[in-house]
C-alpha cells in the first residue's frame, strides 16, 4: 500500500502501541488482558515517520499539555466520535496528556467517508465547527470555576467605585474642610476600606450564574475575548474586562438574585 495518496497534512508512521484496559471505577489502567467491564485504550511510547508505515497521523489532531490547541483537540474528539469504532482507528495517548489518532493505512484505504473527511482538512483545518465551539465553551466554563471567577471578583473590588465613595469625593472634602495631607490620607484609607466591605458583601450575595452573566456582558463591552493557547489553556484579561463593570450592574445583579 506504499502508493496510496494521503492528504497533505498526514504522514505515515509506525507506532509502538501498548494496549491497556482502563477501569472507570478505579481510574486505573491494567496492562493485563482482562477486559471485564473495562474500556480498551492504547498508549504509545514513541512513533517514527516511515514512508511505508502501517499507520497515518497528523498534526491537525495531535496535541497535549505542551502542544496543539483547541482546533487539534476538537478535531481529535470529532474524528474519534465519528470513526473511532472502525477497526484500525485508535485513540492513543502518551505523557503530558498527549493525544492523537492512529489510523491504519488499510482502514483509510477502504473507508471512503473517512478518506473524504481527511482530504477536506487540506483546505480547511477544522473538522467540525460545532465541536470546536462546544470545546471552547467547556474550557471557558471550567476555567471560570477554577480561577476566572475569583480573579474577576478581585478585579471588581479594584475597579468598581461606589457613588459618593471615590477619590474625587475625598479630595473635595479635603479641600472644603481644609484638611491636612495626613488627614486626607486617613480619610481615603477609611473610604477604600468601607467601599471594599460593601463590594464584598454585594459580590457574596450575587449568584454564580448571575455573576457569570455579568462577566460575559463585560467581555462584550470591552471587546476582550478569551484567548485559547497551546495545550488548550485559557487566557482572559480580567482586569481589562472588569473596567467595564459598574456599581449599578452589581447592584442590579444582587437584587435579581435576592428576588
Amino acid at each position: 500500500m506504499a502508493g496510496i495518496e494521503l492528504p497533505q497534512h498526514c504522514k505515515r508512521v509506525e507506532f509502538i502501541l501498548t494496549q491497556s484496559w482502563f477501569d472507570p471505577a478505579t481510574n486505573e489502567e491494567d496492562f493485563d488482558y482482562d477486559p471485564g467491564n473495562k474500556v480498551r485504550t492504547y498508549c504509545w511510547d514513541e512513533f517514527i515517520e516511515d514512508p511505508n508505515g502501517s499507520f497515518l497521523t497528523s498534526d491537525l489532531w495531535t496535541g497535549g499539555d505542551y502542544a496543539g490547541d483547541t482546533i487539534t483537540r476538537a478535531n481529535f474528539l470529532y474524528l474519534k466520535e465519528e470513526f473511532g469504532q472502525l477497526p484500525g482507528v485508535h485513540a492513543v495517548s502518551g505523557g503530558w496528556s498527549s493525544y492523537t489518532l492512529a489510523i491504519s493505512i488499510a482502514t483509510f484505504d477502504y473507508c471512503e467517508e473517512l478518506r473524504e473527511r481527511l482530504f477536506v482538512l487540506d483546505g480547511y483545518p477544522l473538522a467540525n465547527e460545532e465541536y470546536h465551539s462546544e470545546l471552547e465553551m467547556d474550557l471557558e466554563n471550567m476555567s471560570w470555576e477554577e480561577w476566572i471567577k475569583g480573579d474577576f471578583e478581585k478585579a471588581a473590588m479594584n475597579h468598581v467605585c461606589i457613588p459618593g465613595h471615590d477619590e474625587k469625593v475625598a479630595n473635595a472634602l479635603a479641600i472644603a474642610m481644609s484638611m491636612s495631607k495626613e488627614y486626607y490620607k486617613a480619610a481615603m484609607s477609611d473610604i477604600r476600606e468601607w467601599q471594599e466591605k460593601i463590594l464584598k458583601s454585594i459580590l457574596d450575595r450575587i449568584g454564580d450564574s448571575d455573576l457569570f452573566i455579568l462577566y460575559k456582558l463585560c467581555i462584550e463591552l470591552a471587546n476582550e475575548y478569551p484567548i485559547f493557547e497551546t495545550g488548550c489553556t485559557v487566557h482572559v484579561n480580567v482586569d481589562k474586562i472588569a473596567e467595564y463593570l459598574t456599581f449599578d450592574m452589581l447592584a442590579d445583579a444582587m437584587l435579581g438574585t435576592e428576588e
